[in-house]
């Protein structure tokens, strides 16, 4: 797949932002799966990163995600947005390497469980293959949201400069070894069997190269955003 989809500007309604039943029809839209109250139905893409999130609007850029497609305000921080009750957005990191980047181990495993551990996850090897990691991951947006899984990975000897060729996800919560591409194929049981073996439970791979990997900041980040728009995908 690829980060960039045709333009689609999100659809305009009338949306009342008052406190009407207790705020129930209060506007209110997801932010990187939080919902978030906007103090009007008309903000600018950086606005909607500063207000709602704690990240720096100058590292970031938002997309809308709307069914099984996305709309990129990369290079757009002040492109105004109609929000509508319920709208999901994600934010992605563009920024250049932190400190912390710099200063870790920069290639392979090492740098990628790092990486991990800095946004808070707590990993683990798979005995005897310390290139397959593993952890607890809560889907953050998609029609799988708050479910919670296992993601693993087999991390290239090179990373970052060679990525993951996709996820390995468990339980499955799609149907494994369908013909297609994404989101309905290419989901494989065989390929799993590492994380099966070792972890038991049902484990499927989902191959899903991230080919615009040279297009992001190269970062740990950078690749759990791209996770995170396949979850959004589904």
């Amino acid at each position: 797949m690829t980060n960039e989809v045709e333009k689609k500007e999100p659809e305009t309604g009338s949306v009342s932002s008052g406190h009407g039943n207790d705020g129930r029809d209060k506007l209110f839209i997801f932010v990187d799966g939080e919902k978030f109250f906007p103090p009007t139905d008309k903000m600018s893409a950086r606005d909607i990163i500063a207000q709602a999130t704690e990240l720096d609007p100058n590292q970031h850029y938002l997309v809308y995600v709307h069914g099984h497609e996305q709309t990129s305000y990369q290079g757009q921080p002040e492109h105004i947005i109609s929000l509508a009750k319920a709208m999901k957005f994600l934010v992605i990191f563009e920024g250049a390497m932190t400190v912390s980047d710099m200063q870790r181990a920069m290639i392979g495993t090492a740098y990628f469980v790092d990486g991990l551990v800095e946004l808070g996850f707590e990993v683990a090897c798979l005995p005897g293959q310390p290139d397959f990691v593993h952890f607890n991951y809560e889907v953050p947006v998609g029609c799988f949201a708050g479910e919670k899984v296992r993601l693993g990975f087999q991390v290239p000897a090179d990373f970052p400069a060679t990525t993951p060729s996709g996820p390995h996800t468990s339980p499955c919560l799609r149907p494994s070894d369908q013909p297609g591409e994404h989101p309905n194929g290419g989901r494989h049981t065989a390929q799993a069997k590492p994380f099966a073996d070792a972890l038991g439970g049902n484990w499927q791979y989902w191959s899903r190269p991230c080919n615009e990997w040279n297009n992001t900041s190269r970062t740990v980040a950078a690749y759990m955003a791209f996770i995170a728009k396949l979850w959004a995908t589904q």
